[in-house]
């Protein structure tokens, strides 16, 4: 079988390493000609972890990343602290954290390692036929190729070539909040926890990293005036301090999802099928069960295809509305929303039923397994 894997990412590298093990040998190929040294996904769920358990890159992914202790919420001047039991997964921490810098090159490494071939970078895809597969790739020096492929397979972000090329609509709308995200130092925040500031001018986040550091993400509200480059005032809060950032970035989020995951010969994986708010660290790790879940039904046939797309769909969906109300609940401003985290926020270490729920939901478990039956089960975050 003739596959393209049309981006080079996490999720395109996780399908290629996924398909290696499965017997097949697909080419990959990426417009940018280097990997991003930047990173903008962080978490690394216990599902995820026990998808690429498979390929052999579970355990150096764990072995680099740091292991979060738990969640600290700041609420005015007091802090309530959610400790991760990591007893959600039998085998595996509930969430870790690794840049997806680092989280890409190992599964680059991996697939080094097996003897895949490497992904061909600078090479963009121009043109698509969905109901053929023939496609035409521009290579650095200008040179158009045209190819012919059984399966086209879409792994090429939120602006993606593939499913602009099949005229799939991705339904859904930009956020009015702002982003603003950052790594440097801080001082004043719980060490190993995800420091949370909920509701300050729109709620701020702050990531431990591995080897020191913090990533620091600010939400502003729609009425918040242009950033100015490498401004940080929006990170200095009540007992802590952020300073000297190494890198510095300022964008908006939005959720959307594609109306089909498949049509044709194409299939649509990771942010080019679903796009949603960071909160709860969902998009890179339902990304890269997507690919694990899709290699696994591709040897199966178009039934298995079918199922995987309609599955994976159900689960970014359920993924969307919970992350929707998660970042609705950490930047309301108005009364009522205060009144409802704050009470929610003091609840949580103290009824042990809802925090385990609420760690089986950060570390993926209430979504199917990518070899299960897929169906989503109804346990998890309440709806």
């Amino acid at each position: 079988m003739r596959i393209l894997v049309v981006g080079a990412g996490p999720v395109g590298l996780a399908l290629a390493l996924a398909l290696h093990r499965q017997g097949l040998a697909p080419r990959q190929v990426d417009k940018a000609p280097t990997p991003s040294p930047w990173s903008k996904a962080l978490g690394i769920q216990a599902r995820t972890l026990e998808a690429l358990d498979p390929l052999g890159v579970a355990d150096s992914l764990q072995s680099a990343a740091l292991h979060v202790r738990g969640v600290t919420f700041r609420l005015g001047g007091a802090k309530q602290a959610f400790t991760l039991r990591h007893a959600a997964h039998p085998r595996f921490p509930s969430m870790v954290i690794l840049p997806q810098s680092e989280t890409e090159r190992l599964l680059a490494e991996r697939l080094a390692a097996v003897g895949a071939a490497p992904p061909e970078r600078g090479v963009e895809l121009v043109s698509l036929n969905v109901s053929t597969g023939a496609v035409e790739l521009r290579h650095p020096d200008g040179r158009v190729e045209a190819a012919d492929y059984d399966l086209v397979l879409g792994c090429d972000g939120a602006h993606s070539a593939v499913r602009k090329a099949a005229g799939i609509v991705f339904e859904g709308a930009r956020y009015e909040e702002k982003l603003v995200l950052a790594d440097g130092r801080a001082e004043g925040l719980e060490p190993d926890y995800i420091n949370i500031f909920p509701g300050r001018g729109g709620g701020a986040f702050f990531f431990p990293l591995p080897h020191g550091g913090w990533r620091a993400v600010a939400m502003l509200p729609p009425d918040a005036p242009p950033v100015p480059d490498e401004d940080l005032r929006h990170f200095q809060l009540p007992g802590m301090r952020f300073h000297d950032a190494t890198w510095w970035s300022a964008f908006r989020i939005s959720h959307r999802l594609a109306e089909t995951y498949r049509t044709g010969r194409i299939a649509l994986l990771g942010d080019a099928a679903h796009i949603h708010s960071p909160a709860g660290g969902q998009g890179m790790n339902l990304g890269i069960q997507d690919a694990c879940a899709l290699a696994l039904a591709l040897p199966r046939g178009e039934t298995a295809l079918a199922e995987w797309a309609e599955t994976r769909r159900a689960v970014a969906r359920t993924v969307l509305a919970r992350t929707d109300r998660l970042t609705a609940m950490v930047s309301g401003r108005n009364a009522a929303v205060r009144l409802l985290r704050g009470v929610a926020l003091r609840l949580v270490p103290r009824l042990p039923p809802l925090a385990a729920r609420l760690e089986r939901a950060l570390a993926g478990m209430d979504y199917p397994a990518v070899d299960g039956p897929g169906r989503l089960p109804s346990s998890g975050i309440p709806t």
